[in-house]
């Protein structure tokens, strides 16, 4: 995994998946603040990076991979810029229910990365 370019993060997938044999889209819904707020994560997986994981529904998985971005002309001839992580290795948290999630204390969570960057210092 790339050093300058990296993520890690653990969380819900909150919506049916969609995906081929090859790609696999879904959301990550992790906890972004201290008042339990949660924000869903735009993901990637190639079947070739992630081999013998299933996503689905309901489970909850820690992804490490790298943060793209691309954009797009919509029918109003808008640019629409999106941002999704894109998997290179990811595994199923068995036996985790929904009240397990991390916190947002969690030195490995969402909402401490967020508190790092002050909102004026945050690009995103």
């Amino acid at each position: 995994m790339s050093e300058g370019n990296s993520v890690k993060i653990e969380g819900l997938v909150p919506w049916d998946v969609r995906g081929t044999d090859k790609v696999t889209n879904f959301h990550l819904s992790v906890i972004s603040d201290k008042r339990g707020r949660t924000s869903n994560i735009a993901c990637v997986a190639w079947s070739s990076d992630v081999a013998g994981v299933t996503i689905r529904k309901g489970g909850f998985y820690r992804l490490e991979g790298r943060i793209t971005t691309s954009s797009y002309q919509n029918k109003e001839g808008k640019t629409v810029y999106t941002t999704q992580c894109v998997a290179e290795r990811l595994e199923e948290i068995r036996g985790m229910v929904a009240s397990q999630q991390p916190k947002a204390s969690s030195p490995q969570s969402f909402g401490d990365i967020r508190q790092a960057v002050r909102d004026d210092e945050n690009p995103f």
